[in-house]
């Protein structure tokens, strides 16, 4: 097994806040198997020096992982040689599964440089797929135009070097779906992934691509797949992607590895939204304890699966309440201790937020929706659905007590939305615009409704607060 080969996946994060759209979870797709004559005898795909560094890789230690690839990396005295290429490559691969975003990047970077120097065939595949990751750690950090820059750019190397019907081509095409996803394109994701599943599809084995990594590859995308029809409300789609996808993995790698719990934790977030919240425990209770076996409670890894849990919590009810809050609470405890991207934090804060308005604490509500903004506050971000979901629900709760600033906000949110609905009437994605003005015509109704009686209102003495709870 070529160690090109070993996939990277995002697990998957859901949230209680999303008037037809939520916080995405998007797979980057697997990197490619080099298997060409242009490979040396020192490539990293026959090095024997890679055993320690492959079966850590494989039971999920990634931190046992990257330390034994980084005496490889020290100790890499080629320059820009196709080996020391594969080493940087692997380091961040195995950086990115860790959440160790600032590592990944520097050795991506010093993949690309390399393979830029390089020149053979083997060094542009390996710095292709470094550009793969890069790509994945902007999104996580938050910038999904230049993910999706170093993305066209993957693909169109991919492309180059062999002509496009291929699987390689294949995960670069669904890197670009994940960064429209990152994005709010959603509809533009789904036709990139589909794409991509076509094309894998149609030519699996394509410059020689290796049978058995067909499987976990099409679960890939289709969990990317899986997670653009769930951000359009499309939930019995969504939940068959996702069905098809743990399928997969689990033909692949057994009932007990990381991966799979992955897969589960997908799984348990689509079966929530899809009006099964109790299956959807028992998937992602399964998520959690599959990866317990190989990770620390509090490791960024457990982050997500934390939320997932929650997340399916609240969808059973009052009665669950205040285990979803516990569980939340645990998401953020990992993500502070074990450095989880901003978006984790952002899906436990917006996930307590609803709890609290569940719950009738409206001061702690408001509080939790203002943390979640701020783990978003970036340039890109602010025009995302994301961002306007949060918006739209701070300026709600803020109207108790507040409803001129309260109104405001929320038409601040609404305006996102027109823009974004205009943008893609002129993308030519009118069946996307008409879906999205869909779910937001009531909102619009009720915004226009509430601006006029808060104007009303603010003409008239301002009563106190009730029992604390206003802003």
């Amino acid at each position: 097994m070529s160690v090109i080969g070993w996939s990277i996946q995002l697990i998957a994060v859901a949230s209680p806040y999303q008037p037809g759209q939520e916080p995405t979870q998007i797979p980057l797709p697997r990197q490619p198997v080099v298997r060409t004559k242009d490979l040396s005898p020192t490539s990293v795909s026959v090095d024997p020096s890679l055993n320690a560094v492959r079966k850590a890789f494989e039971r999920g230690d990634y931190e046992e992982a990257y330390l034994a690839v980084k005496g490889l990396v020290d100790g890499c005295r080629d320059g820009p040689g196709d080996r020391c290429v594969s080493l940087h490559y692997l380091a961040a691969n195995i950086s990115l599964r860790a959440s160790r975003l600032g590592q990944a990047r520097s050795h991506a970077l010093s993949a690309i440089r390399f393979a830029e120097s390089a020149g053979t065939r083997a060094a542009a595949v390996y710095g292709l797929a470094a550009r793969l990751v890069l790509s994945r750690v902007e999104l996580l950090e938050g910038d999904a135009d230049q993910a999706e820059v170093e993305a066209v750019k993957a693909h169109a190397g991919f492309r180059a070097l062999w002509g496009g019907n291929d699987p390689y081509s294949a995960f670069a095409l669904g890197a670009v779906g994940a960064a429209l996803q990152g994005q709010g394109r959603y509809a533009e994701a789904e036709q990139a992934q589909r794409a991509a599943l076509r094309m894998m599809l149609s030519n699996p084995a394509g410059s020689g691509f290796p049978a058995e990594h067909v499987d976990p590859a099409l679960g890939e995308i289709a969990t990317g797949l899986g997670s653009s029809l769930k951000a359009q409300g499309r939930w019995q789609e969504a939940d068959a992607s996702f069905r098809e996808a743990l399928r997969r993995v689990r033909r692949t790698y057994g009932s007990f590895h990381p991966q799979v719990a992955i897969a589960y934790g997908n799984r348990a977030s689509s079966l929530a939204d899809a009006g099964s919240p109790h299956l959807a425990e028992a998937y992602a209770r399964r998520a959690m304890n599959l990866s317990l076996r190989s990770n620390s409670p509090w490791s960024a890894t457990m982050a997500p699966l934390y939320a997932h849990l929650a997340f399916v919590l609240f969808r059973q009810g009052a009665g669950r309440m205040a285990e979803s809050e516990e569980f939340y609470r645990r998401a953020l405890l990992s993500a502070d201790r074990g450095g989880a991207p901003n978006s984790v934090r952002m899906v436990a804060y917006s996930g307590l937020a609803a709890v609290k308005r569940q719950q009738g604490a409206f001061a702690e509500e408001q509080d939790f929706l203002r943390r979640a903004l701020a783990s978003l506050d970036d340039p890109q971000a602010r025009a995302r659905p994301t961002t306007i979901d949060l918006q739209w629900d701070l300026g709600r709760a803020w109207r108790r007590c507040r409803p001129i600033e309260g109104y405001s906000l929320m038409a601040l949110a609404m305006a996102s939305v027109m823009a974004r609905i205009d943008s893609m009437e002129k993308a030519s994605l009118k069946g996307s615009a008409d879906r999205e003005a869909a779910i937001y015509q009531a909102d619009f109704v009720h915004l226009i409704e509430g601006a006029w009686s808060a104007a009303a209102a603010a003409r008239k003495p301002r009563c106190a607060p009730i029992d604390g709870q206003c802003c």
